[in-house]
């Protein structure tokens, strides 16, 4: 996996399986709402299962 620094401030792969990721502090969405670590996780689980889209119906990549 890519990654490039931008929500996050660091990550590490404790194993092959794991991500951790240590969000930045102050992040938050167009509403206000702080961004939390579920709403990181809902991403990526979209993004590994290919129901991310890219705001117009079409996925933006494919899972699995």
């Amino acid at each position: 996996m890519s990654c490039n620094r931008g929500l996050a401030e660091s990550w590490e792969q404790p194993d092959p399986l794991t991500w951790v990721f240590h969000l930045r502090d102050g992040v938050r969405f167009h509403d206000g709402r702080p961004l939390e670590a579920e709403d990181v996780a809902y991403t990526i689980r979209s993004l590994i299962d290919g129901l991310a889209g890219d705001g117009k119906g079409r996925r933006v990549c494919r899972g699995g």
